[in-house]
């Protein structure tokens, strides 16, 4: 059995080689030569957003609704996720806070992803 550990970070194929050696008092084995196997390990890690879901439903002046987002791999710099509502009553508030900066965004890194 090989395998290999996913490390949620995008990077391309990567090829590897993996040796053995064999140690026995059998005289025809301790003679033979090491055989060599090459492994490609193919990332299955890919840029993009998830979003808990893509609809959300709120009353007027009622309870707020909610919508999760995260990465889909760890980032190598910070990613800056900002939002724009239609109109005025309408409000975006990442992080669960009242926010006076406009537009209203979301900050993921390689600690928060």
């Amino acid at each position: 059995v090989i395998g290999t550990l996913d490390d949620f970070v995008v990077e391309s194929d990567q090829v590897y080689t993996v040796t053995h050696s064999l140690v026995s008092n059998d005289t025809w084995y301790k003679t033979q030569p090491a055989a060599t196997l090459r492994l490609q390990v193919l990332d299955d890690d890919g840029y993009g957003i998830k979003l808990d879901k893509t609809f959300a439903e709120v009353v007027e002046a009622g309870a707020p609704d909610y919508i999760y987002f995260r990465l889909n791999s760890a980032p190598n710099m910070t990613v800056n996720i900002s939002f724009t509502a239609q109109n005025d009553f309408v409000r975006v508030v990442p992080q669960g806070q009242w926010v006076t900066t406009e537009p209203p965004a979301i900050f993921f890194d390689a600690t928060n992803w």
